[in-house]
């Protein structure tokens, strides 16, 4: 069975009540997963700082004040690992996240008797009064207008002006990945001359790895 068709028999035997109280926690987690979502770009952009600052940086050592670390190299080594947890956690968040919304929709548009959409539009649009129904999120905003581009039939030129506006987000969409191959050639070239070194950078290409392999697995089986 399907997700939709779990959703349609959960919707036919449950009562309207179950159905407002399920709808409105599949809101508050929404809702969570979109501040935890924007926390750790946050969270990306601060150790991207990190990763510059140490690069071009000739201190020898960081007093934390509760902690000194004396070879500045340390950290180098170490922000692979903790890129790669982000993104590891930020796809989780963002796969789970897609689906709470699927599922979100199809109980909304039955909760306050909406046409549904076109099935091949259930995962880049929702009805307008749906969507109001949504809380808001930065990622969630790009997207439905990158939807109503495609769904309204626009103009040859609004198309093409609608993708040259939607191009730089869709670089920054890679950006991420990108920084992590760059800082493990760096980490390779400079830090593998000792045990933490090469301990690092095998375990942030081991991390990297597994992490492609999962959304692999993942987009693997959604196309199911």
């Amino acid at each position: 069975m399907d997700k939709e068709a779990e959703i349609n028999n959960f919707l036919l035997s449950n009562s309207e009540e179950n159905i407002n109280d399920y709808s409105n926690k599949l809101y508050d987690n929404i809702k969570e997963l979109n501040h935890k979502e924007e926390k750790l770009g946050l969270w990306f952009v601060i150790l991207i700082f990190i990763y510059l600052l140490v690069g071009s940086s000739s201190m020898k050592e960081i007093n934390l004040g509760f902690i000194t670390i004396s070879d500045i190299s340390t950290i180098s080594k170490l922000l692979p690992l903790l890129l790669i947890y982000i993104f590891f956690n930020t796809f989780l968040i963002t796969s789970h996240k897609n689906n709470l919304m699927f599922a979100l929709n199809l109980i909304s548009e039955n909760r306050f008797n909406q046409i549904p959409i076109e099935n091949n539009q259930k995962f880049i649009g929702r009805n307008f009064i749906v969507n109001l129904f949504f809380p808001y999120s930065f990622s969630n905003a790009i997207l439905n207008t990158f939807s109503n581009t495609i769904t309204g039939k626009p103009k040859i030129s609004e198309t093409f002006i609608g993708f040259l506006l939607l191009l730089p987000t869709l670089l920054l969409a890679i950006l991420p990945y990108l920084t992590l191959i760059l800082m493990l050639v760096d980490s390779y070239k400079k830090y593998t001359n000792d045990l933490l070194g090469w301990i690092c950078f095998l375990a942030s290409v081991w991390g990297f790895s597994l992490l492609l392999f999962y959304i692999w697995i993942s987009l693997k089986n959604e196309r199911k």
